[in-house]
């Protein structure tokens, strides 16, 4: 049902010719929020380790919006904007963990046992998906439950076709080794 909400949604809002959104330019931010914070939640959700830290890196983004207004209702692709903002939070947080963790077993002060890998016979796919990187758990959302081409994904990212296709690849054989699924 969800993606089907999402495929009527995108046909509402459009495509342009370069992979935007076609309604990139709003008003104000909270007109933007209103109109896209849920989509970029449920994106964001796929590629955060939980939905309450999607949650919070988008709702951080959307501060971040507000505050810097008035350059961003010049930009190009305010949606565009607000995602990226989103995820290099989400970078920041995992970077963040992992230093912690490192620092907790340099010490001896704990184990960073959230952060080890989970049982083998355990993992289903969605554990699996979740245990891949952030980029690309988004870049797995934006292919399979967007149905977006490689093209605007990339546009999206801000990174080349090329990476797209090489991060899909990636995730693809990191969930066959997870999944026990070998060709």
């Amino acid at each position: 049902m969800e993606l089907l909400d999402s495929a009527l949604e995108q046909k509402e809002n459009g495509v342009n010719s370069r992979g935007v959104w076609a309604r990139t330019s709003f008003a104000s931010a909270e007109a933007l929020y209103r109109a896209e914070y849920r989509r970029l939640l449920r994106l964001l959700t796929v590629a955060a380790p939980d939905p309450e830290t999607a949650a919070d890196v988008l709702q951080e983004a959307f501060v971040q919006l507000h505050v810097k207004w008035k350059h961003v209702a010049e930009h190009e692709n305010q949606v565009g904007w607000v995602m990226r903002v989103a995820l290099n939070r989400l970078r920041n947080q995992e970077r963040s963990l992992r230093r912690r963790a490192a620092a907790l077993i340099r010490v001896g002060e704990g184990e960073a046992t959230s952060l080890a890998p989970r049982p083998e016979g355990r993992l289903d796919l969605v554990r699996a998906i979740k245990r891949l990187p952030a980029r690309r758990r988004l870049i797995l959302a934006l292919y399979y439950f967007e149905d977006r081409p490689v093209a605007q994904i990339a546009n999206l990212l801000g990174i080349s076709e090329g990476s797209v296709t090489r991060q899909l690849h990636r995730a693809r054989e990191a969930l066959k080794k997870d999944l026990g699924e070998q060709e």
